[in-house]
């Protein structure tokens, strides 16, 4: 869908001196002007969605009776996935999400699984469509162009097809635009994945992917404020290793750096979808528990300790850790957020203190 943003973007397009819905003769250089409007407004900030959509009708309207879809590439799966389905028909896209990418099925799959243009003039006949030709022909689709969408690195994206119901092959300008119009998706596709990374890295952990202070805050923050609307208890735990100083001296920064890799993915374990969790720095963690009372939070840090152990035996040579934790619990009450984080904070470092002198006796 959409944002207001885009449509924006799409109101300023119209009220260019050039119609990028209409190719007329000169159809390689009015597709290059369109596609570089579409490569502006990437840059101005429009969203990935407007960029496809406004590719696929530039496309589109180089020629009749034909149809555009792009394909991502999942590569878990090693499978498709149709972006923005147009007027394919859902059977034939289905098919080809189906299957597992490789060099003999069908033009877009092959297409990306060889990094390479497939196009195909007749389906009917070309042996990679041998098992589509039924769900072609319902379709109407005659031949099949795809280039692959590939980034600045040579990852492959996904793949830009053109159904026709046309047999045939592309115009030397029809494969150019393609191309050119494959080429600014995958730009599109690379500035969304390097925000999302500078988001991620603003907001979390960078040795363990946890959200960092200031994400943790917003979350806890309206985690508390329906805690209170519903009358619910919510508890701030404020967890630290004891002797973590120790670990480092006896073992290593790289083992401390494990540990504190293995309680993050213990405390990740055990969370709730309700609860938040972040790393301070150091050793020290904190979560915000929904509905959630001092005794179940304890419950909650015994239950941590134990896999904890059980996690790290091998690198500690069958040494044990101890938390040190303080809680605090809104219920009649609720202060703030803050108010909480510093009565937990206190009750942590009485903790370590309390577990301090017991070792000395």
């Amino acid at each position: 869908m959409l944002g207001q943003k885009d449509r924006v973007f799409i109101n300023q397009l119209k009220l260019n001196s050039w119609d990028c819905t209409v190719i007329e003769d000169s159809q390689l250089l009015n597709g290059f002007r369109c596609c570089e409007k579409v490569l502006s407004n990437l840059a101005l900030g429009a969203s990935q969605d407007y960029v496809i959509n406004e590719l696929r009708e530039i496309v589109e309207n180089l020629g009749s009776q034909r149809q555009a879809v792009l394909f991502l590439y999942d590569e878990q799966s090693h499978k498709l996935s149709a972006a923005h389905v147009h007027k394919v028909a859902s059977n034939l896209i289905k098919s080809i999400e189906q299957e597992q990418v490789g060099q003999y099925l069908e033009s877009c799959a092959a297409s990306v699984f060889l990094g390479q243009a497939v196009l195909v003039d007749n389906v009917k006949s070309h042996p990679n469509w041998v098992n589509y030709r039924d769900l072609a022909e319902q379709a109407g689709i005659q031949s099949c162009w795809s280039v692959p969408i590939l980034s600045s690195k040579g990852r492959v994206f996904g793949c830009f097809s053109i159904f026709n119901q046309n047999s045939g092959l592309p115009s030397d300008e029809d494969l150019e635009i393609q191309t050119l119009a494959a080429h600014i998706v995958s730009v599109a596709i690379e500035k969304n994945q390097l925000e999302q990374a500078l988001i991620f890295a603003a907001t979390h952990d960078p040795l363990t992917k946890l959200p960092n202070r200031t994400l943790f805050e917003t979350s806890a923050n309206q985690a508390l404020r329906i805690a209170e609307r519903r009358n619910l208890p919510y508890c701030i735990a404020f967890i630290d290793i004891n002797d973590f100083k120790l670990i480092n001296d006896l073992h290593g920064h790289d083992i401390g750096d494990k540990v504190l890799i293995a309680l993050a993915d213990v405390m990740q374990g055990e969370l709730r979808g309700t609860d938040v969790l972040a790393r301070l720095g150091g050793d020290e963690f904190i979560i915000g528990l929904a509905d959630t009372s001092s005794d179940g939070a304890l419950r909650y840090i015994k239950r941590l300790e134990k896999k904890l152990n059980a996690k790290i035996t091998a690198l500690l040579n069958d040494e044990t850790i101890r938390l040190a934790v303080g809680i605090a619990e809104a219920s009649e009450e609720y202060p703030s957020l803050t108010e909480l984080i510093k009565m937990a904070d206190k009750a942590m470092y009485q903790d370590k203190q309390q577990k301090k002198e017991q070792r000395k006796h």
